[in-house]
C-alpha cells in the first residue's frame, strides 16, 4: 500500500509539472483511513490537498470529556454530590489532569474501605496530594457557580479558558490581598498549548474546530435565551438517547486548490481531468 501511494504521488507530481490544475486531479478510495495516509504522503512531496471529512462530535475524545464533566456539574446541582460522585471514576481517567493510576485507585479503595457508596469527592478533598484536594473544590465551587453563570461561562472554566478561585481569598487587617488560591483547568493545555500546535497542528486544529461547531451548535439550540448548564446537558442527553449525530467538516489538509482527496460517495457526480482509484482490491472494495 505505501507503495502504491508513493507511485501514484510521483505521478500526480509529474501531472502538474506537465500543466494539470492540481484541483483537476483526484484521488478516490473506499476508506477515510487511505485517504488521511495519502494525504501525509502528498505533504510530504509539497503537493496541496483538498480533503474534507464529515466527523461526528460525540465522536471526538476532548469533546466526550466536556460532556462528562458538564453532565458531572449539572447531576451536582441538580440531584446534589452523591448521585454525581458515580461518575467520578471515568472524570479522573481523562487524561489531562495528568494523575497517577496509583493515585485514582487510592481514591477508590478508601472510598470502598469506608463501606458507603459516593465517597469519592469527599476522599478526594482529605487526599494528600494538593492536584487531587484542588480538583475536587473546583468542582464544588464550579458547581456553585453554574446556579448563576450562564453555560458558556462554565465551559469556559472547564476547558481552562477562565481560572476559577477555589479558595477563601485571604487579606490582611486593611484589606490587602494576601493570597488568592486559583484554579485553571489543564484541559486547555492539554489539547490547545503552543507545543500541540507546533507539533501535531493538524490534530489541535481539529480539536479546535470541533469545540468551535459545538459552541455554535448550542447557541442555536435555545437562541433566544441565555443558556444554562441545564440547556447544554439536555441538549447533549437528547443526541445521545437518539443516537443522533452532529457533524462537522475537518478540514485538516484543505487548501482552496489542491489534489482532491475523496471517497467513492463523496466523489459522486463530480468530473476531473485525472483520476486515480486507490487499493483497488477486491478485498478492500467489495467487502460489503
Amino acid at each position: 500500500a505505501f507503495h502504491e501511494m508513493v507511485a501514484i504521488a510521483e505521478q500526480a507530481l509529474r501531472k502538474i509539472k506537465e500543466g494539470t490544475p492540481t484541483e483537476e486531479i483526484a484521488l478516490i478510495a473506499p476508506k477515510h483511513q487511505i485517504l488521511q495516509a495519502m494525504a501525509k504522503i502528498l505533504h510530504h512531496y509539497q503537493i496541496p490537498v483538498s480533503y474534507i471529512r464529515r466527523k461526528n462530535l460525540f465522536d471526538e475524545q476532548h469533546l466526550h470529556e466536556l460532556f462528562t464533566l458538564l453532565i458531572f456539574i449539572d447531576s451536582m446541582l441538580q440531584k446534589g454530590r452523591d448521585e454525581a460522585d458515580e461518575i467520578l471514576p471515568e472524570i479522573l481517567s481523562f487524561s489531562f489532569w495528568g494523575l497517577k493510576r496509583l493515585d485514582v485507585w487510592k481514591i477508590a479503595t478508601e472510598a470502598h474501605r469506608r463501606r458507603a457508596r459516593n465517597l469519592w469527592l469527599e476522599v478526594m478533598l482529605e487526599s494528600e496530594h494538593e492536584k487531587i484536594r484542588d480538583i475536587a473544590k473546583f468542582f464544588i465551587v464550579l458547581a456553585g457557580e453554574a446556579k448563576e453563570k450562564t453555560a458558556e461561562e462554565i465551559i469556559d472554566y472547564l476547558t481552562g479558558a477562565k481560572s476559577i478561585d477555589i479558595d477563601e481569598v485571604d487579606k490582611d487587617q486593611v484589606g490587602t490581598l494576601i493570597r488568592r488560591a486559583e484554579f485553571v483547568c489543564p484541559f486547555r493545555d492539554f489539547y490547545f498549548s503552543e507545543a500541540k500546535f507546533q507539533h501535531q497542528p493538524a490534530g489541535y486544529l481539529n480539536y479546535l474546530n470541533a469545540l468551535k461547531v459545538f459552541v455554535q451548535k448550542i447557541r442555536e439550540y435555545k437562541s433566544r435565551v441565555v443558556l444554562q448548564t441545564r440547556d447544554v446537558v439536555e441538549f447533549i442527553q437528547l443526541h445521545q438517547k437518539h443516537k443522533l449525530p452532529i457533524f462537522y467538516e475537518d478540514e485538516l489538509y484543505s487548501v482552496t486548490k489542491g489534489v482532491n482527496l475523496l471517497t467513492a460517495h463523496g466523489a459522486k457526480g463530480l468530473e476531473f481531468d485525472t483520476v486515480f482509484i486507490m487499493s483497488a482490491e477486491d478485498e478492500t472494495w467489495m467487502s460489503r
